[in-house]
């Protein structure tokens, strides 16, 4: 069942420049939270806590990042790919379409009859401050058969 997945990031800008302050790979889950709407995802321990998302063929993915902090703007900059599974995962890179400050991924619907996942990190930085960046390291699974939630 191809689902339409909205993943909203949020950061705790004011923890992130505490321990971060010169940006880097974000390992403290403290500093962030996801929430999805549609789906079905986990928190998974290994090195840190990190997200997964698991999703069905077929279904398109939607992140939107903001600030915990009111008058803190966050900007996602890139989709990183860590384990050379994404163009396995998505029909092409996830980006920003059109004008708004969302990244889209449209998850293949012809993965056929296995299971696949691929690690990504998203690059972020504070809007106009872009000489520091952080990024975030959850992941996605495509499980066979289909999760259905």
């Amino acid at each position: 069942m191809a689902l339409k997945i909205k993943i909203d990031i949020t950061v705790d800008t004011e923890l992130l420049k505490a321990r971060y302050p010169k940006g880097g790979n974000i390992s403290d889950h403290n500093i962030i939270d996801m929430v999805q709407d549609q789906g079905k995802f986990e928190y998974q321990d290994g090195n840190r806590d990190k997200l997964i998302s698991i999703v069905s063929p077929g279904s398109s993915l939607k992140w939107k990042i903001k600030s915990k902090q009111k008058g803190v703007n966050l900007d996602l900059l890139d989709y990183v790919d860590l384990d050379g599974n994404m163009s396995k995962v998505f029909k092409s890179k996830p980006g920003k379409a059109g004008t708004d400050d969302e990244y889209d991924g449209a998850i293949k619907a012809d993965i056929g009859q296995k299971s696949i996942n691929t690690r990504y990190a998203f690059k972020f930085c504070i809007k106009n401050e872009s000489a520091t960046t952080w990024t975030w390291d959850p992941g996605v699974d495509v499980p066979f058969p289909p999760v259905v939630p």
